[in-house]
């Protein structure tokens, strides 16, 4: 395949694949791999960073829903007895139940937000994920904020965020419009071992709901979703006129928990 067909083949589907192999050895770096982890790969690209995958991890599935890059990519399965590669998007429903240690991507941007909600409704160690730098920022944004919405309060509730380089431009074929950034997610209160903290599809809907109305007071929220509460902290927000934008990610993801509205 021509460099031209390549690079527009990856332009259809979103995605940039990268090229720079000083970037590829700062991710493994920053994965700490472990020799008996499971690992899932989101987009197998080129191969060049599957590779290096697959010589550290027990066992490691990477998806690529191209046809034809699967097709080149899937011969290092002779090479590595631990590697599998599957033509399928990661995102099905068929795979909703699937087990992992690490994750690692470089997604295309356009699908960022919804592998991260997929994530958090996952239990694994850690995830380093190239993402679009301005999308890396709102994952930062904390209650009070102007622009704070659900992917925010989901993702700090959810996890420790933490952006840990950028990269320029000219180490992806084809090269993005975009800044981009490296950043990794680790759950919060050992939640690779226990679940409490682990969401559900319904909490997800339920926290998005409540953003829509971002800017309506906490007490409507509660009166209008029929929301049962006993807590102290609940009662001081609805006496301080508090709104959505003003509470922290425990206590939206909280609210979630504890409405019983079904969100199709």
């Amino acid at each position: 395949m021509s460099n031209i067909v390549y690079a527009k083949r990856r332009k259809i589907l979103g995605q940039h694949i990268l090229i720079d192999d000083k970037i590829i050895e700062r991710i493994i770096k920053y994965c700490k791999i472990n020799k008996d982890d499971v690992i899932c790969e989101m987009g197998s690209g080129t191969g060049k960073l599957t590779r290096r995958i697959a010589e550290f991890g027990n066992k490691v599935e990477s998806y690529e829903i191209d046809r034809n890059f699967f097709e080149n990519v899937r011969k290092l399965e002779d090479k590595f007895a631990n590697l599998k590669i599957i033509n399928e998007d990661l995102l099905d429903n068929q795979n909703k139940n699937k087990d992992f240690d690490v994750f690692i991507s470089n997604i295309p941007y356009s699908k960022s937000k919804e592998i991260l909600l997929w994530l958090a409704t996952k239990k694994f160690r850690c995830a380093i994920i190239m993402v679009q730098k301005e999308f890396a920022d709102k994952l930062k944004i904390t209650c009070g904020d102007p622009n704070y919405r659900a992917i925010s309060a989901i993702c700090q509730y959810r996890f420790n965020v933490e952006k840990l380089f950028s990269v320029g431009k000219n180490a992806f074929n084809p090269v993005p419009k975009v800044e981009s950034q490296v950043i990794r997610l680790s759950p919060r209160n050992n939640a690779d071992i226990n679940d409490h903290n682990i969401l559900s599809n319904d909490d997800i809907k339920k926290v998005n709901l409540f953003f829509s109305a971002k800017n309506k007071l906490l007490s409507y929220i509660i009166k209008k979703y029929n929301i049962k509460y006993n807590t102290k902290i609940i009662r001081t927000y609805i006496e301080n006129k508090a709104r959505i934008k003003d509470l922290e990610p425990e206590i939206i993801v909280n609210l979630a928990k504890n409405c019983d509205i079904v969100v199709k």
